[in-house]
């Protein structure tokens, strides 16, 4: 509620979370129950927006540098949508442990109640 409360959001108003990589329009479910500073995105089906569309940043050259992609927001809710694909040349230890595990955990994500373009 308190990182809600930061972002004008409440319970069952329509949010985008976001990350650098896509957009999903999903309905907030505002609970105590949450940790602060996390949120939850059950699994879900992607479906892409017929109206929005938001600016993803990924390398699909692979030239190491990530081009701009104006791509549909995700009004299915996929968590696929906001996060990097898992790469196995981090060398970072968080990301080991996730190996073979769902590896949009730990992944940084914004929540805000416009588009965010």
């Amino acid at each position: 509620p308190v990182d809600a409360a930061a972002r004008g959001v409440a319970d069952a108003d329509m949010v985008y979370m976001y990350s650098d990589f896509g957009c999903v329009k999903v309905q907030a479910r505002v609970t105590v129950r949450q940790t602060p500073g996390v949120v939850e995105l059950p699994p879900a089906n992607y479906r892409a927006s017929t109206s929005e569309t938001y600016t993803a940043w990924f390398d699909t050259n692979l030239d190491g540098v990530p081009e701009p992609h104006v791509v549909p927001v995700d009004v299915g809710g996929n968590p696929n949508t906001i996060i990097h694909d898992y790469d196995p040349v981090i060398k970072d230890p968080t990301q080991f442990l996730r190996m073979g595990v769902n590896n949009h955990n730990g992944n940084l994500v914004e929540i805000s109640l416009t588009n965010p373009q």
